[in-house]
């Protein structure tokens, strides 16, 4: 027998006061059937061919203070959950129907009931839909939902930053979408699959085969990693300065130059970060104090040099 929503809950609010009082770095057991049954709800998405689908409705920054290592993430969707209200209904079945799955309008009515529930779980999750944020959950996309029935990894609105997918095997994913998602420092290891993505946080990711245009990118183009931080992926960037001329975008080339680069390569040649620029100003100053104490030194020394002679 399982606790009812209500009391699922319930039993989640008096965790998330519980956790409180455990101390910073420290984590505490949940039997894993229990947890579980509180982090995702299933729904069966056909019933003829018996799939289902575990939505991941319970997450924040609270999990750090939970063990998470034997939670099992098969057929979790990772996107399901961050559709836009206004999109839900085209996008959700427009996802299902690339699966071969069609849904039903109980289904959807299940499915747009859960997603719709956002106040609190966007609260609990620090403004994204889902957060599994330096928890040491030990996620595998490969075998998420999207990538069980249809071979490519989907993330909408998840904060993943502080995981490690080094050693993920993508080799049977043909596609990676991602969107207003996190997923800062987890080594994904991309390479030559395709990946289309929008205003999500990509830094230290190895994206170096990749290749946008610098204008599609201002304009919002998904296959140009559009309103991304690209910092230390070493992307390959386009940038035509014809295209610029008119005056528009120029603030947020300015930005992307700034902050959003650092590390790519614009026409050939790597941005550098703030960081890296204050380090070469500082190199600079300090070669130029030297020139300038060398030759203080030469030709003083030279000019005192002859006035004494002159003085004998």
């Amino acid at each position: 027998m399982k606790l009812n929503k209500q009391s699922k809950d319930e039993l989640r609010k008096k965790i998330i006061e519980q956790l409180k009082e455990v101390p910073k770095g420290q984590m505490v057991q949940i039997d894993k059937k229990t947890l579980e049954d509180l982090l995702f709800e299933t729904v069966t998405v056909d019933k003829e061919k018996c799939i289902q689908v575990k939505l991941p409705v319970w997450s924040g920054e609270f999990l750090r203070k939970i063990d998470l290592s034997q939670v099992d993430f098969t057929n979790v969707s990772w996107a399901m959950l961050g559709v836009d209200d206004l999109y839900i209904d085209d996008v959700m079945v427009m996802d299902f129907e690339r699966y071969g799955i069609e849904l039903d309008e109980q289904t959807i009515s299940i499915i747009k009931r859960i997603q719709k529930d956002n106040e609190e779980r966007f609260e609990l999750a620090n403004g994204h839909a889902v957060s599994y944020y330096r928890t040491n959950a030990r996620i595998d996309l490969s075998k998420s939902f999207e990538a069980i029935h249809g071979n490519e990894i989907s993330i909408r609105g998840c904060d993943f930053a502080g995981l490690d997918f080094s050693q993920q095997d993508l080799s049977n994913i043909k596609g990676i979408f991602v969107h207003s998602s996190n997923l800062y420092g987890t080594k994904l290891p991309v390479g030559n699959i395709p990946l289309a993505a929008w205003g999500s946080d990509f830094n230290g990711i190895d994206l170096s085969t990749k290749r946008i245009d610098a204008l599609q990118y201002m304009l919002g183009e998904y296959d140009d990693l559009a309103a991304c931080d690209l910092t230390n992926c070493g992307v390959q960037i386009t940038l035509d300065a014809e295209k610029f001329r008119d005056g528009k975008f120029t603030e947020e080339l300015q930005q992307a130059m700034n902050e959003d680069w650092a590390g790519c390569y614009v026409n050939g040649k790597r941005v550098l970060s703030y960081e890296e620029k204050q380090a070469n100003a500082t190199e600079k100053r300090e070669e130029y104090e030297k020139m300038k104490a060398e030759i203080f030194s030469s030709t003083l020394g030279n000019i005192e040099e002859q006035v004494n002679h002159m003085k004998r």
